[in-house]
């Protein structure tokens, strides 16, 4: 059993190599290292680094380098074999129609950002490589400063999630028209992804835009797995559900349920045909994405200012917040007996303690600036 294990890991190994070691192409990465010089200049059109630690921002800075080096890959991938493959060609199609539309809709609120005041304290919380709006997990936070290095504007971390979100629904769009040879029929497919209320909320900067996308992707790779379960790709296709099942863990605290979802949903989908090893190859893919793509596991408590959690006060919303932040700057007992009776909050306490209570975290770099 070991031995088909292992014999299974080299054949991954293999095809991992197949795709990313024989396609490397030295021109592509000088592209990557050219384009990572040009964001030490493109930066300072968005970011404020003044008082940023040396070695996070060296952190930063890397994993950007090696995610350039990714991303050029792929663009280079694309335009050598884009007249020679069908299937680019349509999944470029259904990509950049919808990236397109999408693009308009963006276009035509330049520069703003949609959504509420929080969306600002987001945006401020990535210029200046802050992490005050905590319970947004370091997957999102790191995927809004890339995207604004990517494209340094206001409208940068909506537009590469627009991308993305493009991608994933071009991907889905082009293995229906693989597998179910349902010709034209496959636009209806945009229909649902063009209600007003879902283009809209494709503008907002918000982590359950991203992670919903991503559970579409996680589901149809499950789905799709069908097709190719007796072929050679089943290795490379288990590592990539491992992979898109980590992204899903890693967006938001309730995806963590994927974890142990989608080795369930893979073993019922699919019992007859995916043995012990098999699983257990998918456990261990599971494992190691897990340590790249950390789990979003957060705490969104009101802090004091000794970083101690008040027990009987919980977050209704930022209107509530403020006013109440307000009423213990001012010591106004009539309103914080008002929360009192009303809230069965706990305030009388912190009276003597002007400004005990954390100001809103999404409030405040943005607030100081």
């Amino acid at each position: 059993m070991n031995n088909v294990l292992l014999k299974d890991l080299c054949d991954i190994s293999k095809e991992l190599n197949k795709y990313f070691i024989q396609r490397f192409s030295i021109k592509y990465l000088i592209m990557a290292f050219i384009h990572f010089l040009l964001t030490f200049y493109t930066d300072n059109l968005i970011f404020q680094y003044q008082d940023t630690n040396l070695l996070t921002l060296i952190r930063i800075k890397t994993i950007f380098l090696i995610i350039l080096i990714f991303l050029w890959q792929f663009i280079g991938f694309i335009i050598r074999n884009y007249s020679k493959s069908d299937n680019i060609k349509v999944f470029i199609k259904f990509s950049g129609a919808y990236f397109g539309v999408m693009l308009l809709f963006q276009l035509a609120l330049w520069p703003f950002i949609v959504g509420n005041q929080m969306y600002y304290g987001y945006f401020a919380d990535t210029v200046y490589l802050t992490d005050y709006a905590v319970f947004q997990g370091i997957f999102v936070r790191y995927f809004r400063i890339y995207s604004l290095m990517l494209v340094p504007n206001i409208a940068g971390i909506t537009i590469v999630q627009i991308f993305f979100i493009s991608l994933i629904i071009g991907y889905v769009m082009h293995q229906m028209k693989k597998y179910f040879n349902i010709g034209k029929s496959v636009y209806f497919f945009y229909i649902p992804f063009l209600f007003p209320l879902v283009l809209q909320y494709n503008l907002h900067i918000e982590k359950d835009i991203i992670y919903s996308y991503f559970i579409l992707f996680l589901i149809s790779n499950l789905l799709f797995l069908k097709f190719e379960i007796n072929s050679r790709k089943l290795n490379l296709n288990i590592f990539f559900i491992a992979l898109s099942s980590a992204l899903v863990t890693a967006i938001r605290p309730g995806g963590i349920i994927f974890f142990i979802a989608t080795p369930a949903l893979l073993y019922l989908l699919y019992y007859k045909s995916l043995n012990f090893n098999k699983m257990l190859m998918y456990f261990i893919f599971s494992i190691l994405m897990s340590l790249i793509f950390v789990p979003n596991v957060v705490s969104t408590v009101l802090l004091n200012r000794n970083g101690s959690s008040y027990g009987n006060v919980y977050i209704l919303n930022d209107t509530f917040k403020i006013l109440l932040n307000k009423a213990v700057d001012d010591q106004n007992e009539d309103i914080l007996e008002e929360f009192e009776s009303d809230t069965n909050l706990k305030i009388k306490k912190l009276l003597s303690k002007k400004n005990a209570i954390k100001r809103p975290i999404f409030y405040k770099s943005y607030s100081k600036r």
